[in-house]
């Protein structure tokens, strides 16, 4: 035992020694924590709303009180405004037909309606209060597209509308990385090629901005889903089961920074009803299935090429 409380256990030979200290030990034992912490750690697959909130001559009102509620969900969140009338929600769930409240003391309730949020946006709602009574209720709709100005990210997001109204040969989101303005194919031999996924799936070696074809980073639902050789995306969803993807190309924030290219975030439906009755009608679209599905009186037929019938009640 030395004067520092190191404990040395030796073994057979002399010169293999252990060190045992309680320094030691925890110093291990922190370092493994971070390490999987490091791995367990996800983009950002949801959104947020903030605002202003202030009088009809433009003085802020503080300690207002603002709700956020979803129509589909039933989610309700509160919060209150600063001194600088400001508020935030974050990590809001992406989705639709969500509306913000807005209430103070000697003013009229104020809502906006139809609000909806996409991935990693940061959707801004600023209220101008009426002076009346509380009873009272200012709704505004909101229809037009919002252009983000608190985020220096620059990208676009595709929804699965768009996804399944464009014909794809493959039937993969990655075919549509090129409808962002910096995105260009590789075209030559000399280009960075990954693994294909699922047998003859693009991994998305693209270039972005003038990059390598190995500087972009694929995420789904936040996960890190890249190929360990050149980057390429070694998972790609089902596109009938994407809600929608955002493919960042420039000015990431920080939680994106080890990437000079693009960013690739894909977030899955989380409607399961919807993704059984897209998968069963894109069944049929699959060329290396001769198999024609027809949907016939709540009954689904299945005429294979062979001359085999079957038929299955719903």
């Amino acid at each position: 035992m030395c004067q520092l409380g190191v404990e040395l256990i030796c073994f057979s030979t002399p010169r293999r020694c252990l060190v045992s200290c309680p320094s030691y030990k925890s110093l291990v034992c922190l370092s493994a924590l971070l390490l999987l912490g490091v791995q367990l750690l996800r983009a950002e697959v949801t959104a947020g709303v903030l605002g202003t909130v202030v009088d009809p001559s433009g003085a802020a009102v503080a300690n207002a009180t603002v709700i956020l509620r979803s129509g589909d969900t039933g989610l309700q969140r509160r919060a209150k405004t600063n001194e600088s009338g400001d508020y935030e929600f974050l990590a809001v769930p992406v989705g639709e037909k969500y509306s913000v409240q807005v209430e103070a003391k000697g003013f009229e309730k104020s809502v906006q309606n139809g609000i909806k949020l996409l991935l990693n946006q940061k959707y801004r709602a600023d209220f101008k209060l009426v002076v009346g009574a509380v009873t009272e209720t200012v709704e505004v709709t909101s229809s037009t597209t919002q252009v983000d100005t608190s985020s220096t990210q620059l990208g676009d997001v595709i929804e699965d509308k768009k996804m399944t109204g464009l014909p794809l040969n493959g039937r993969s989101y990655i075919d549509l990385l090129g409808l962002q303005a910096g995105v260009a194919p590789d075209s030559s031999d000399a280009a960075i090629h990954d693994r294909f996924v699922s047998g003859n799936q693009n991994s998305g070696q693209v270039s972005v901005n003038g990059q390598r074809e190995s500087a972009n980073s694929f995420l789904v639902n936040g996960g890190d889903v890249e190929e360990s050789v050149q980057n390429g995306a070694s998972i790609v969803p089902t596109l009938d089961s994407i809600q929608e993807f955002r493919l960042l190309t420039n000015s990431f924030n920080a939680e994106y920074g080890r990437f000079s290219g693009a960013i690739v975030n894909v977030l899955t439906s989380r409607e399961p009803t919807k993704f059984m009755a897209l998968s069963t009608s894109s069944y049929a679209t699959r060329s290396s299935m001769h198999e024609v599905t027809s949907i016939r009186s709540g009954a689904i037929s299945s005429v294979i090429s062979s001359g085999a019938r079957s038929e299955l009640r719903l």
